[in-house]
């Protein structure tokens, strides 16, 4: 698996590649000191102290770089486990799919992209345990809980809300120390987006299962692994996995170096891609991958690749950047810090899996399909029936367009449907219709 640099490499790859040009300037220096010899002798001197020392420092960098923290002991876990037993009605031996996802707006905000996130899951997975954890939302049988979860409670679906408390979360996991600097932390731009970040880490180390941001749409079953109902039906096509087992997507392929990886122009610039060829994709040649944490499946509790993120979250927070804590800390530590031997390997699934739409470009995908437009959706719809698991919408940016009817985003958002439209009977669970995906 090709590796990517991390904060060591991206913030401090100008004084890294100044630091090569000067050693190299330094050798040539004492080699010609001395075949001269002479008075230079303490310039050579010097010159070859440098080069030692810049050695040194480049061994503690890759030693850091690459530094995978241990396995969370029993002790640590026992004291988790404390804290907050996982729910019984939820745990792997049950080989229930156990979804997680996390509402942290007031409940007023829980529209349509939520509402179609939800039965997106229960049409692909109609016996699934969804737990929303929130501190806004009221229970599905409270009377004053958004329609779409009493519904769907009303329904037989196995919904409920928990709410959550941080502290108590991150109690006991290397993530603590970050509580400590809470107050500063409020201050920052975008502390709530980095409180999701830390939250889904933590819950899913501490009850597995599948994490799926909010407004991410289901299209086809997740095969995962241990959960022998979900295995019936095949892997998308082209997948390099025969199941899901400590997951995670690449959402884009960016520029190579020297352009940093976190924050560069990204180079899949459509908002689709062109080829629909079958097989696996192979990744552009020369472009490093960046992850997303929209889709996270780890079943098993007590995950070392989560522990080891929940690491690298406390010692390199930086509130003033918003994907540093995110997706852009899942790639250091999925492709750099736990790669290789010793580490805590992951699976890493193509964009076609979970992002087969990107963010860039998104309104032509919202238009009525005519045209040149009308093709790229077509393509898109084709490709996304074929090859992939999920779709995710990037609400931040879908949440002000109009969507005409019969687009790409339209037709996702309303094709795995369980719940009635206005006037059209819905279905409970073991009733499901077959969605289609002709254009």
């Amino acid at each position: 698996m090709r590796r990517t640099p991390d904060s060591c490499t991206l913030e401090g790859g100008a004084l890294l590649g100044a630091g090569r040009a000067l050693r190299n300037a330094l050798v040539r220096k004492a080699c010609l000191c001395a075949r001269r010899g002479g008075p230079g002798a303490r310039v050579c001197a010097a010159s070859l102290l440098a080069c030692v020392l810049f050695a040194a420092l480049r061994r503690a960098a890759d030693a850091r770089l690459h530094h995978c923290p241990a396995a969370p002991d029993a002790a640590s876990i026992a004291a988790i486990e404390a804290e907050d037993p996982p729910d019984a009605k939820v745990s792997v031996a049950d080989a229930t799919p156990n979804f997680l996802l996390i509402w942290s707006t007031p409940a007023s905000s829980f529209g349509l992209v939520p509402r179609r996130c939800l039965e997106s899951v229960f049409y692909h997975h109609p016996r699934a345990a969804v737990t929303l954890y929130s501190n806004h939302l009221s229970p599905p049988a409270a009377a004053d809980a958004p329609p779409v979860l009493r519904d769907l409670f009303a329904r037989g679906y196995d919904v409920r809300v928990r709410p959550y408390n941080l502290s108590a979360l991150l109690a006991g996991t290397p993530a603590a120390p970050w509580l400590a600097r809470l107050s500063e932390w409020r201050r920052g731009p975008y502390f709530y987006s980095h409180v999701t970040d830390a939250l889904r880490l933590a819950l899913l180390f501490r009850h597995g299962g599948v994490y799926l941001d909010s407004d991410v749409i289901l299209v086809r079953p997740l095969r995962l692994a241990g959960v022998a109902e979900t295995l019936r039906l095949p892997p998308p096509l082209g997948s390099p996995y025969s199941d899901l087992k400590d997951a995670l997507g690449v959402e884009s392929y960016d520029a190579p170096p020297p352009t940093s990886l976190f924050g560069s122009p990204s180079a899949q610039e459509s908002s689709v891609a062109d080829d629909d060829t079958d097989g696996v994709r192979a990744a552009p040649a020369g472009r490093l991958p960046m992850l997303n944490g929209a889709v996270l499946v780890f079943s098993a509790r007590h995950s070392r690749f989560l522990w080891a993120a929940m690491a690298e979250f406390a010692a390199s927070y930086d509130p003033k950047r918003w994907g540093w804590n995110g997706p852009e800390l899942l790639t250091r530590v999925a492709l750099t810090r736990c790669a290789g031997p010793g580490g805590a390997p992951v699976q890493v699934h193509p964009p076609d899996a979970f992002y087969p739409i990107y963010w860039r470009g998104l309104e032509r995908l919202a238009s009525a399909p005519g045209g040149e437009d009308g093709e790229e959706q077509r393509r898109a719809w084709r490709r996304i029936s074929r090859r992939s698991y999920a779709a995710h919408l990037w609400n931040r940016k879908t949440a002000g367009l109009a969507l005409k009817e019969g687009s790409l985003l339209h037709r996702l958002l309303h094709t795995w449907t369980v719940l009635p439209a206005e006037g059209v009977a819905g279905r409970g669970v073991g009733e499901r219709s077959n969605a289609s995906l002709a254009w």
